[in-house]
């Protein structure tokens, strides 16, 4: 397991980069990851870009359920991009945006997630700029 995070875009987009097996262990890092992220921000609102392709297995969705971040008013949408549809992530996405009337959207490609992203929030700058930070 692991997971990191960094500013895609300063204060908007907030990178995520999920690897492994995510256990109920990992709850407390991703709050803290995440919630550090929305708490320093200046923004109104900020999206997060999730990378999981090398994410093995999602968290649990009791323990996904129960993350803090996604209760944050700072939150924006949540975009993952790197599985093929039909794995597990699609799953604890589907149900967590129904529990809690979030938008999120999963997407195969980078390019694909970050024009879904663009589209929905016109005042980010060019995000195809911000590219090749991503590993």
């Amino acid at each position: 397991m692991g997971i990191t995070g960094y500013w895609l875009v300063e204060d908007r987009v907030l990178c995520l980069q999920c690897t492994g097996a995510l256990t109920e262990a990992d709850k407390p890092l991703l709050d803290q990851i995440v919630i550090g992220f929305l708490n320093k921000s200046k923004a109104a609102t900020v999206h997060i870009l999730n990378d999981v392709r090398s994410l093995t297995k999602p968290m649990p969705l009791a323990s996904v359920l129960a993350l803090e971040y996604l209760r944050h008013p700072k939150l924006g949408i949540r975009v993952a991009f790197g599985k093929e549809p039909g794995h597990e992530i699609f799953t604890v996405t589907n149900a967590v945006d129904q529990a809690f009337q979030r938008h999120s959207r999963n997407f195969i490609s980078l390019d694909a997630a970050l024009a879904f992203l663009q589209h929905v929030d016109v005042s980010l700058p060019d995000l195809q700029q911000f590219k090749h930070l991503i590993p």
